[in-house]
């Protein structure tokens, strides 16, 4: 990473690591360590991302959309837990690694992963919707294109996807 890169990052982080702790701590009902993690996987993404945000007009706006994105994951995952807890289906952390990282098979086949779990209760179709948008990052419209059908047709589907895990994973 170019020096001036860096240097651009360890400033956003002094001036406003302190404020996204902050938002996070109370949208996560004062989880002091969940906080801390949105802390730093919010810039753990910009440093992935150093280009984007360093010429972004706005980058705090983009360390904060970037943030509630993570927060809303966080909370989705809290309002998940089985038995009073919530258990992590993998060590391999989806949401933060490119498909360069790792590819598609790994996670299919890594043993307890969440696809074993989604391929029990998903058919084929709907388990390419979830490859496509959340594996590969596409929009809906790209989604729509590859499996060939309106956007809104694939809004519903993805819709109907999330309902199903959701019923799922509280039956469950």
């Amino acid at each position: 990473m170019e020096n001036r890169k860096r240097l651009f990052l360890e400033n956003l982080y002094k001036m406003y690591s302190e404020d996204i702790f902050n938002i996070a701590y109370s949208k996560l009902n004062h989880d002091k360590e969940k906080a801390k993690e949105v802390v730093q996987e919010t810039f753990a993404l910009a440093c992935m991302k150093v280009d984007t945000i360093y010429h972004a007009e706005k980058p705090i706006q983009w360390l904060l959309c970037v943030q509630s994105h993570i927060v809303k994951r966080e909370k989705f995952r809290l309002s998940i837990r089985r038995n009073g807890k919530y258990d992590f289906f993998t060590e391999i952390n989806i949401d933060t690694l490119s498909a360069e990282e790792m590819p598609i098979e790994e996670v299919e086949f890594y043993e307890g992963s969440i696809f074993d779990d989604l391929r029990e209760i998903l058919s084929e179709r709907e388990m390419k919707f979830v490859e496509e948008r959340y594996i590969k990052d596409k929009k809906y419209k790209e989604v729509a294109d590859s499996l060939q059908i309106t956007e809104s047709a694939c809004t519903s589907l993805g819709n109907r996807i999330h309902k199903k895990i959701i019923k799922y994973l509280l039956d469950s």
